[in-house]
């Protein structure tokens, strides 16, 4: 022991990096929190800018929209960024038709909530991916990304989640619920997405797949 027994040093309890040498430190909360990140990284903060992310994984499938049916998927943000576009994959077209997309903030119990931000109207009459321009920074958590059109164009979707904090339907166990739906949903009219979320909305387990595009990492 530094010091010998008869002259024994007292220990700081706050070392700095390990080093029992030094004295009080008040940087032992700060590198103590960055020695906790080096060791217990998560890979799902590691995000591509530019690139377009479900945050929701499963089954892929095509779904058809019905005419004035809100969706609204689960998805999770494992980290602060910021998005640019909100994107969905028309796989069958609807002539003269628009879809709205958006972002709702998760409500009561995991169910959407208030309207967080309308993304605006899309064409959905062509066979192709389309994406509303937007600026949105996001917090770590839940969200709903939304879609709703006037027409019935088929759009690419996810018939299970490979997880889901939503749970199992209570009726059977073939598939996790991942968003709700809501039909005459008043979109139509209102000619963009309704605030809140419309009250009644259904649990789904087939849901539309809408991407986020990272526009950067915060």
């Amino acid at each position: 022991m530094k010091g010998g027994l008869n002259n024994p040093r007292v220990i700081d309890a706050l070392p700095v990096n390990g080093n029992l040498n030094n004295g009080i430190s008040s940087d032992w909360a700060f590198d103590h929190a960055a020695d906790l990140d080096a060791h217990t990284l998560n890979p799902a903060e590691q995000v591509q800018t530019g690139a377009y992310n479900f945050f929701n994984y499963g089954t892929n499938n095509a779904q058809v929209l019905g005419a004035d049916v809100l969706w609204g998927t689960i998805i999770w943000i494992p980290r602060a960024l910021t998005v640019d576009r909100i994107a969905i994959d028309v796989t069958a077209g609807a002539a003269g038709k628009i879809a709205y997309v958006g972002i709702y903030n998760v409500g009561a119990n995991l169910t959407p909530g208030s309207l967080l931000i309308d993304g605006g109207s899309i064409s959905v009459a062509a066979v192709t991916v389309v994406a509303a321009t937007v600026s949105q920074a996001l917090t770590k958590g839940y969200y709903y990304v939304a879609v709703v059109s006037d027409g019935t164009p088929t759009i690419r979707s996810i018939l299970y989640s490979a997880w889901s904090p939503l749970g199992y339907p209570t009726t059977n166990f073939s598939g996790t619920n991942s968003g709700y739906y809501k039909a005459a949903s008043g979109c139509v009219a209102n000619a963009g997405l309704v605030d809140p979320f419309t009250a009644g909305s259904i649990a789904a387990a087939g849901v539309p797949k809408v991407l986020l595009r990272v526009a950067s990492l915060d």
